[in-house]
């Protein structure tokens, strides 16, 4: 995953918007959050163990930008230092856990703050013992409701203007993107129960060491209103 602004705008980014983003809480100060099933919490070291297993499933790396599993277990450190200090400021991960038993099942949240689009990025992964129990919308629902209710800072950003929704005073709606593969048909019903709605196709060339999806990629892009989903 990237986790940093590109060093030059991406060429989707043309349209020069006023709009919110989030103002992260540090690692510390991230509140647990709880539905019926699952507890979502800040990552940590001690989860290195099950995220290390959660990423050498191969059913579940098929679907990552890498394609494959991690190779070593400092591969999985890598990832997981991401979202800890004092790397903190540039993603929003969660633990997604049992509520029952504190069992890692997977991973979610922001992984990308400033995508190509302009705009965070949300992404999750489930053990695949979890899959086909509803847990990822579960999840996604109450992902996008706690980062609809954080703080805000009006800022100046060059967007994608196909994920644009003005309003009336001139501002743009805050957006919260989320990609799929093409094939995924299942997380893309996942992220429609959350609320998400397909934009488009972004269709580039696959450099990574995924195989399953040949030379060309096609990512559906879907897009979700967080702030108005906190007002509902």
């Amino acid at each position: 995953m990237a986790d940093q602004e590109p060093s030059a705008p991406p060429p989707f980014r043309t349209l020069l918007v006023r709009t919110t983003v989030p103002i992260l809480p540090s690692h510390a100060d991230r509140k647990q959050v709880t539905t019926s099933r699952l507890l979502l919490r800040p990552l940590c070291q001690e989860d290195l163990p099950a995220l290390y297993e959660l990423r050498t499933q191969p059913e579940v790396m098929a679907w990552t930008k890498a394609g494959c599993i991690d190779a070593s277990l400092a591969e999985t450190q890598e990832k997981l230092s991401a979202s800890l200090p004092p790397n903190d400021t540039k993603t929003h991960n969660f633990a997604i856990c049992l509520k029952s038993t504190g069992q890692l099942i997977g991973k979610g949240g922001v992984h990308i703050l400033c995508d190509d689009s302009g705009w965070s990025q949300l992404g999750y992964m489930l053990r695949k013992e979890a899959w086909g129990q509803g847990y990822a919308s579960e999840f996604a629902r109450a992902f996008v409701q706690a980062w609809g209710e954080l703080e805000r800072q009006e800022v100046e950003t060059l967007v994608d203007p196909r994920t644009v929704v003005m309003r009336e005073d001139g501002t743009a709606e805050e957006c919260l993107i989320a990609l799929t593969e093409a094939g995924n048909a299942r997380s893309q019903g996942v992220l429609a129960k959350a609320g998400f709605e397909k934009l488009f196709t972004f269709e580039g060339i696959n450099e990574t060491k995924n195989s399953h999806v040949g030379g060309v990629i096609r990512l559906p892009v879907f897009r979700c209103l967080p702030r108005r989903m906190e007002q509902a």
